[in-house]
């Protein structure tokens, strides 16, 4: 009778000690992105090159055409955008690219590198498209070439390139 008695004794210490940790261990370990700044709910703003260029200010933006090269990945590591390694020209709020992708530009100098962590409200947000599934954080590798001013909006002035 004594061994039972010990056997559920055991056996309850065991059970215990094992719903303790299943319970209050940390699962999940919080993921580290440098000291990367961020800006605006969850962007996450890395930059791998800073450019030698002028900075793309945020009084410029409005007229000001980019030439970026990008690459647009989802966090499991599938590409689902790309600029195919050619110039892609783009104009900041012109609904090409999610928010995210605008507010990650800003500050930026042409001849950067820059790493944006879109979180789904400032990316594809809960509908998706193509292949970034619904409520998925996306990953932009982006270059910013030059910048080029426009007067009147529509017509190149001229060119900025990277130093």
């Amino acid at each position: 009778m004594n061994k039972y008695i010990a056997i559920l004794v055991v056996v309850l210490l065991v059970g215990g000690a094992a719903f303790a940790i299943w319970k209050f261990y940390p699962w999940t370990t919080p993921v580290s992105t440098s000291q990367a700044p961020v800006d605006g709910p969850g962007l996450v703003i890395e930059d791998i090159v800073v450019g030698q260029g002028p900075e793309l200010l945020p009084a410029d933006v409005k007229d000001t055409p980019l030439v970026v090269q990008f690459v647009a990945k989802l966090p499991n590591g599938v590409t689902f955008d790309s600029s195919n390694g050619g110039p892609y020209y783009y104009m900041i709020g012109s609904g090409g690219k999610p928010k995210g992708w605008d507010i990650g530009l800003i500050g930026m100098r042409s001849g950067g590198k820059r790493v944006l962590i879109v979180p789904p409200e400032l990316a594809y947000g809960s509908v998706g498209a193509g292949l970034v599934p619904p409520n998925s954080t996306v990953i932009y590798e982006i270059e910013l070439m030059t910048t080029a001013h426009v007067d009147p909006p529509g017509e190149l002035k001229g060119i900025k390139p990277a130093l």
